[in-house]
């Protein structure tokens, strides 16, 4: 009789090895995955890594929930010490293979955060399975996780008017539209937004500046498509803004010549998705 092996182990794929049997073959196992519903709060514990093929191992703890169509989640793992970083991954099993369809390490929470938070639209129905870990092999401690329903993501404002001139005052409030980690992707960035639309002449350049004293800024300037809001320059921290010689820090500059008659669309944002007041001016 064959001694037990554990054969074909590749942790990225999470193929988890069983004992082999009495005529040699292997069969793999899922990992021990617990279920959760929505709106229910968890606690549990990770475990530094002991080793790489195990059918269960401390460093990475599963949970399922099934869901409807068009569903809007948001998944947040909380950890209970300083020390402990927390990372959340959603995916689907493919026979014991986890196969992961978005991650989140600190979701934009406020400040040096060790909790993560994962903003999600689910088109397709069904069973999905959440992952508990840490940042790394050594991460180790207590956690909370819950999932929450979300309202239906709201659409695409149209962009709100405004002239060269007068400064604008505006604010990024959590009943916002958020922005999306990708077109493909079924992420949320966490990341609110406003839109603004001024028109422009053929050859004149304007100066954009976005001030906030509340987040760090994210200045977009492009235009509407079927799918949205498409950029086509950005900036984030003022610099390469002709003729703009102070230091903004968190503020943004844009220098824009506008190449036809029409109008220009501007996104603003905060780039670690918090929330706040802003002044826009255009001159």
């Amino acid at each position: 009789m064959k001694s037990s092996s554990l054969i074909g182990c590749a942790i990225s794929t999470l193929a988890l090895c069983a004992a082999g049997t009495a005529s040699g073959a292997a069969a793999q196992t899922s990992p021990s995955i617990r279920p959760i519903a929505i709106d229910q709060t968890i606690t549990g514990r990770i475990g530094k890594k002991e080793q790489e093929c195990a059918v269960s191992s401390p460093s990475e703890q599963y949970y399922r929930f099934s869901t409807g169509a068009n569903s809007r989640l948001q998944i947040i793992m909380r950890a209970q010490t300083e020390e402990f970083d927390t990372v959340v991954d959603l995916g689907k099993m493919n026979g014991c293979q986890f196969e992961q369809l978005a991650s989140n390490d600190d979701g934009g929470m406020e400040g040096n955060s060790t909790d993560s938070r994962l903003t999600v639209r689910l088109a397709d129905a069904g069973t999905y399975i959440v992952r508990a870990r840490g940042v790394s092999d050594e991460s180790a401690g207590n956690y909370s996780l819950v999932i929450k329903n979300l309202p239906p993501a709201q659409a695409a404002p149209a962009p709100t008017p405004i002239t060269v001139g007068p400064t604008i005052q505006g604010e990024l409030t959590s009943s916002d539209p958020t922005i999306m980690e990708s077109s493909d992707s079924i992420m949320e960035s966490n990341r609110a937004y406003d839109l603004y639309v001024v028109n422009g002449t053929a050859g004149k350049t304007v100066k954009i500046s976005v001030d906030s004293d509340d987040f760090d800024t994210m200045l977009e300037v492009g235009g509407m498509t079927a799918f949205g809001f498409a950029s086509a320059v950005s900036n984030d921290d003022g610099s390469g803004a002709s003729g703009n010689d102070e230091s903004v820090g968190t503020n943004s500059r844009l220098s824009l010549t506008f190449p036809s008659n029409g109008p220009a669309v501007i996104r603003i944002s905060a780039i670690n998705g918090q929330l706040g007041k802003y002044t826009l001016q255009i001159k």
